[in-house]
């Protein structure tokens, strides 16, 4: 019918529309970053960055994954089993995803597939164990936020400033949840949290959120790093304290891999006590550069996720 292919020109439209913005967005924001900021002092400050530090953040990179498998491994084990090397795989195909879909769990899509034809489970019980991966991930960035928030260090962020930003964000996330509750029992909430009543015990859970917590602390530790060579003991203790809350915006799908959200939060937020927009932009690109590390053995992996599409497509041809 006519009514159906304007339809289906219309989402088609829609979505160009979704995916131009969130690629001009984050080339923009980048753009705008580097109009106000010093070149000649960006190139200068990358320069000073050492050999070691450079080394260490690569280093992290590689280490993401092995513990996201970890973790992974655990998460899965109520349902199916899941090895940590595939589960490392699983965290590759993730963050080489996010390179090219929106916000840094886009490539969560890519996981999923991977997750489902190792354990061989169902599409559904892999989608939830990332979820509740990713769940478990963001009450970490917020118990990590506000414990550093108390840590007797030489901040130059008022913690009052920081708190109430802080229960903003928690507010409106409630807001969302139970937004999203009000839908019943077809909505993915309470899918979800029926499949954690049936799996998930409090020590296992208490498990899955110290491996979070264990993943969170290293992958967030780059910025910090970099902002200590750079700046010095005081502004990394910033740079610390703000890196928690500028990983949850850039979990946000407005942007491809929360490049351009992740740099313009630092140097929003690095301004407001006087950190240099050079050294707060290249904490944040130090971090989108370690993503992208981290995922760039995906297109080793990237062959079995091809496999996979080829065989589901074939067994629905047959259906």
């Amino acid at each position: 019918m006519l009514s159906d292919v304007l339809k289906a020109m219309n989402q088609l439209n829609n979505l160009r529309h979704k995916w131009v913005f969130m690629l001009i967005l984050p080339f923009f924001g980048v753009i705008f970053l580097v109009i106000f900021s010093d070149i000649e002092k960006i190139i200068k400050l990358a320069k000073g960055v050492g050999f070691g530090i450079i080394f260490v953040v690569i280093v992290i990179s590689l280490i993401r994954p092995i513990i996201g498998g970890l973790r992974s491994s655990f998460t899965y084990r109520p349902i199916g089993n899941l090895t940590v090397v595939d589960g490392a795989k699983g965290y590759i195909l993730s963050a080489y995803g996010s390179i090219f879909l929106p916000s840094t769990i886009g490539g969560d899509i890519f996981r999923i597939e991977h997750m489902k034809k190792c354990a061989g489970s169902t599409r559904k019980d892999a989608f939830f164990v990332a979820s509740l991966e990713r769940v478990v991930g963001l009450l970490c960035l917020f118990m990590l936020a506000l414990g550093i928030s108390f840590l007797d260090l030489p901040f130059r962020i008022s913690t009052s400033w920081f708190l109430n930003v802080l229960l903003g964000i928690i507010i409106g996330m409630c807001v969302i949840m139970m937004l999203i509750k009000k839908a019943g029992e077809s909505s993915v909430f309470f899918q979800a949290v029926e499949y954690v009543k049936k799996y998930a015990t409090p020590f296992f859970i208490f498990c899955v959120f110290i491996l979070s917590f264990i993943f969170q602390c290293i992958s967030l530790s780059v910025p910090v790093i970099v902002a200590y060579s750079l700046g010095g003991f005081d502004v990394a203790t910033d740079i610390a304290l703000m890196t928690p809350i500028i990983a949850i915006f850039s979990t946000l799908p407005i942007s491809i891999g929360g490049v351009g959200v992740r740099e313009s939060g630092y140097v929003g937020m690095g301004s407001l006590v006087g950190i240099d927009n050079e050294i707060s932009f290249l904490c944040g690109l130090s971090l989108s550069v370690s993503i992208i590390i981290s995922g760039l053995m995906g297109v080793l992996f990237q062959n079995e996720l091809i496999e996979i599409r080829g065989r589901n497509l074939v067994t629905h041809e047959s259906e």
